[in-house]
């Protein structure tokens, strides 16, 4: 791709490690070492552009490998450190061979065109000193640079903190220069391949152009995005502070695509994962214009590629994930998008992509686990059960059009397989917020393998969230079944089944008497009350008890637990009265165990082993076998007065009748 003459490497050239050995000697640390040194002088004291850019090129042979603790080693050789100097100078020159061309015409911008003053403006190209062009160096320095950080994490972190912040300006004027230029080569092919046939579209991509200068602009911008896309990936967010960040990228992300084969479709997806590690979900929203160059020049852009459909999507997942953990954003991005008539069009068609060519559809994956986040917020279901979308835009839909609805679009992703937890989380979140979405969900079958494909979801809160929606409309038969799935992983969705059979509990006497009758629903709240590890689901399981035993007719059913005595027993005993507030959950435990207890004692029998259960099998503090039986028979005296009040109704309305 040069357009100079070859020069050979100088005979003190030393061999080039081999990388794939574990270990390495001292000599042949010392050799590389000397290595980069012969390599850094050669690109540092060069008399004439050629031989620099031959320095460049020895340097791109050297470094191109896939040894982190090498490339950590040339790091601190201050390789990058020497090339930021070349950068700085070729930037200088590379500014005063690209002029505005006179006054320049207006040109109507296209749907896909760059916005703002520098994708509008014709760029003139000065005669070069010598053969060398600036981008070449530029293009040359910024690719040994993205060579040498492809290091470890540590040894990136080093590096950005060492020149990191001098870097990124130079980096940022890189794209601001160079992106016009690749986009002018973009629209020149585009509207070249406009006279010729349909074969020929589209076939010249970035790097292949007959322009060298538009080539050597490709590289340069490619590899300035590739380095912005390494130092992203650290977490403390210091990248996104340079004022001019946001601009220069939505300048990228402008760049016209000329074919699903075009390189620029890597770097506009490199740009959206940038984007995605952005923090500021604000900031993101008030960027006039984004969210629409990212749908029309990409999302929905038939001759982007699916890599950059697919970060088009991964992107407005980790908007909503961040959104969900920020509680100080002003702006509900996550409400936004709901509204917004590309980005639905975008998820939904990206949902029903017939794509197959891979064993995984990586665009449909993405774009239904941003769907699962859109159907959280309540007041989003409104907007996503109606949703239809055509692919032409001046051919109305018929109000009977189901086929590209967003709903429809989940229940097809359910029933393929195809990451369809997320659609089946998403699903279960309509269903519970909207009318219309319960009446197209409400079969036994479709609510069955909903909740079941849901909890395949490997994030036990997300999947809680979800199935929990569903469970109060839920049928007895259907609850027990879900509930008994989400208990088969203590740790998983547990406490979550518990609260569910608690809520149900609670709701009607009808409830509480099928929970009641189910001997696995009571085996799962026994076992859930002498639960040490998790002493929430032990103070919801003791609650839902209590009110399980109201009722006579529960009574005996519960009874029939053979363990249900000695949990509850338990759950008084480990009190520990008297102690600090941290102990709070535990005594809340026993205040429900202890009503529990005592609406079960129905006969002497069970009085005996009530009393054999609560007596420690080891000696105790007198104390705090005091507080526990006083406890135990103020409850059973105020049972005993409930029960005759019952009793004295009961007379008395016989007595009327008769």
């Amino acid at each position: 791709m040069s357009n100079h003459l070859a020069i050979d490497v100088p005979m003190t050239w030393p061999a080039r490690r081999n990388h794939n050995t574990d270990t390495a000697s001292v000599c042949d640390t010392s050799i590389a070492v000397q290595g980069i040194t012969l390599i850094l002088r050669w690109i540092r004291e060069s008399k004439t552009k050629v031989d620099r850019a031959s320095g460049l090129d020895a340097a791109m042979d050297a470094f191109d490998h896939s040894d982190e603790a090498e490339h950590g080693r040339e790091l601190r050789e201050g390789v990058a450190q020497t090339l930021c100097s070349v950068l700085i100078f070729a930037l200088s020159e590379a500014s005063s061979y690209l002029v505005p061309e006179g006054v320049e015409a207006e040109e109507e911008e296209d749907e896909y065109s760059i916005s703002g003053s520098s994708a509008s403006s014709s760029l003139h190209q000065q005669s070069p000193v010598d053969d060398i062009l600036p981008a070449e160096i530029i293009a040359k320095s910024l690719s040994v640079m993205e060579m040498v950080h492809r290091c470890s994490l540590k040894d990136l972190r080093w590096s950005f903190d060492s020149m990191g912040i001098q870097l990124l300006p130079l980096l940022l004027e890189v794209m601001d220069l160079y992106v016009p230029v690749v986009d002018a080569a973009a629209k020149e092919d585009m509207e070249r391949s406009e006279g010729n046939d349909e074969g020929s579209r589209g076939e010249r991509t970035a790097s292949t152009r007959n322009d060298t200068h538009a080539v050597w602009a490709f590289h340069c911008v490619y590899n300035a995005m590739r380095l912005i896309t390494y130092f992203s990936s650290l977490s403390d967010g210091r990248l996104s502070g340079h004022r001019a960040y946001l601009d220069t990228l939505m300048v990228v992300l402008g760049c016209r695509i000329c074919s699903k084969g075009d390189e620029v479709n890597e770097i506009v997806t490199d740009c959206l994962n940038v984007l995605g590690n952005y923090h500021k979900v604000d900031k993101l929203v008030n960027v006039p214009g984004l969210f629409d160059v990212i749908l029309l020049n990409i999302g929905l852009n038939d001759r982007s590629s699916d890599e950059a459909k697919e970060a088009v999507a991964h992107f407005f997942k980790c908007l909503f994930e961040r959104q969900s953990t920020n509680s100080r954003s002003s702006t509900n991005v996550n409400k936004l998008m709901a509204k917004d008539e590309h980005f639905l069009q975008f998820i939904t068609k990206s949902m029903l992509d017939p794509n197959e060519e891979e064993s995984t559809n990586w665009v449909r994956c993405s774009a239904v686990k941003a769907a699962h986040l859109l159907c959280v917020p309540a007041e989003n279901a409104k907007y996503l059960v109606k949703y239809n979308y055509s692919d032409d835009v001046d051919q109305p839909l018929d109000d009977d059009c189901t086929e590209q609805s967003f709903l429809q679009a989940l229940i097809k992703m359910v029933l393929d397989g195809s990451e369809s937890f997320s659609a089946a989380c998403g699903l279960c979140h309509l269903a519970a917020n909207s009318e219309e979405a319960r009446f197209i969900l409400n079969d036994p079958f479709l609510l069955d393998t909903l909740a079941k494909t849901a909890l395949t979801n490997p994030n036990a809160i997300l999947a809680g969230e979800a199935v929990e929606k569903i469970l109060p409309s839920a049928s007895f038969q259907l609850f027990r079944r879900i509930v008994l799935l989400m208990t088969l992983n203590p740790n998983f969705c547990h406490l979550i089944a518990i609260r569910s059979i608690l809520s149900r509990a609670c709701a009607s006497i009808k409830g509480r008497y099928q929970l009641a009758g189910d001997e696995c629903i009571i085996m799962i709240l026994v076992k859930a009350s002498r639960n040490d590890a998790n002493i929430e689901a032990r103070v919801e399981a003791t609650k839902a008890l209590k009110y399980l035993s109201i009722d006579e007719e529960n009574k005996m059913h519960l009874l029939e637990d053979s363990d249900i005595v000695e949990a509850l027993a338990k759950a008084i005993l480990d009190a520990n009265f008297g102690t600090s507030s941290s102990m709070s959950m535990y005594h809340e435990s026993s205040a429900y165990a202890t009503c529990a207890i005592c609406n079960l004692v129905v006969d002497e029998d069970v009085n005996s082993v009530v009393i054999e259960a609560l007596t420690p099998s080891t000696k105790v503090d007198e104390e705090r076998r005091s507080d526990i039986r006083c406890n135990f028979v103020r409850c059973r005296q105020n049972l005993a007065r409930k029960v005759e009040h019952l009793v004295v109704r009961a007379l008395s309305t016989v007595r009327k009748e008769s």
